[in-house]
């Protein structure tokens, strides 16, 4: 017996330092990635993003950049631009992301896509339009967004949007769609554009919507 109490605490000497270096290391790694994150800084607007971006890249890189077509500046989305999303905060609320939250723009994507046109735009000498750019994506979501209490004029009935075509009438945003859906009451095809609400679906907006529809239900039925 007294030799088994012996073994345990021989056991319990041998190992504790163990099971301490083991947490100390664990806890090291993880001092040394935040300390990692930590030495990424964050701009707090456009002007110290421009700073950082031109540290960060190479004299090749940025030349390159500047070089692009400014309609090719997209390219860099997945990229330059999900390294900007991810190191500086744009998907919590870093400074950068709340510098962007006080203009209206609340997508980490549209954050760092204003970013990097304003740099090229830096880069080339041209204006920025910061202002312009805030209002193109705003006028993005919100004619792409459809309100989840929309109802039937008729009854008051549930829509269920199943799509979206672009508008056609003239002297509206590019971004304009009309969404279209069908009423969970009587199966009406009705129609929702931003600015303008819930009205009734044409004919040939009818027809694509019953086709759709059609098309999905033979599609789930094969399954």
């Amino acid at each position: 017996m007294r030799n088994r109490i012996i073994t345990v605490i021989l056991v319990i000497f041998v190992l504790a330092p163990l099971s301490v270096g083991a947490a100390q290391g664990t806890q090291g790694e993880q001092k040394m990635e935040e300390n990692k994150k930590a030495s990424v800084y964050i701009p707090a607007d456009l002007v110290e993003c421009f700073s950082e971006l031109k540290k960060i890249m190479t004299p090749q890189q940025l030349e390159e950049f500047k070089n692009k077509k400014e309609d090719e500046v997209v390219g860099y989305h997945m990229g330059l631009g999900m390294w900007i999303r991810n190191n500086w905060g744009l998907r919590q609320s870093s400074r950068l992301a709340e510098y962007f939250n006080k203009m209206g723009i609340s997508h980490p994507d549209d954050m760092s896509g204003i970013i990097l046109d304003t740099f090229w735009c830096h880069l080339n000498g041209k204006p920025l339009k910061v202002e312009e750019r805030v209002k193109d994506y705003q006028e993005y979501w919100e004619y792409s967004a459809v309100p989840k209490d929309l109802v039937s004029p008729v009854d008051g009935a549930k829509i269920d949007f199943v799509m979206s075509l672009p508008c056609k009438q003239a002297g509206v945003s590019k971004h304009c769609r009309i969404h279209l859906g069908i009423s969970k009451a009587d199966g009406s095809v009705w129609a929702y554009q931003y600015g303008k609400g819930v009205f009734e679906a044409s004919e040939e907006q009818k027809k694509a919507v019953l086709e759709s529809n059609k098309d999905s239900t033979q599609h789930r039925a094969k399954q």
